[in-house]
C-alpha cells in the first residue's frame, strides 16, 4: 500500500534528521518540509526495513534519504528523499 509505505520513509526521515547528535530530547520538534517517494516493487508478504541517511545537516534543515527493503529477500521495495526541519 503506497500510504503505509510513505508513511515508512517519512518516519526514515524524521529518524535520521535526529540521529547522531546525542541524546534525543523527550519531546521532539519538527516537521517534514519536502518528501519525495518513488516505489519500485511490491513488498509480497514481507516485513519492510527502512534504511536511512542523513545527508546534510544546517542549522534547521536536514536533507535525508531512506531505502525500504524487504527484510528476507533485502529486495528494494522504494527509495526517498526529504527535507525535515528540527526544532
Amino acid at each position: 500500500h503506497g500510504g503505509a509505505l510513505s508513511a515508512c520513509v517519512d518516519l526514515g526521515i524524521m529518524a535520521a534528521a535526529w540521529a547522531g547528535d546525542g541524546p534525543v530530547p523527550e519531546q521532539l520538534r519538527g516537521v517534514t518540509v519536502a518528501m519525495t517517494v518513488n516505489f519500485i516493487a511490491p513488498a509480497m508478504g514481507e516485513d519492510v526495513e527502512i534504511v536511512a541517511t542523513r545527508e546534510r545537516k544546517g542549522r534547521k534543515l536536514c536533507h535525508c534519504s531512506v531505502q525500504l527493503r524487504t527484510r528476507d529477500s533485502d529486495q528494494l521495495v522504494a527509495t526517498g528523499s526529504g527535507v525535515y526541519q528540527v526544532g
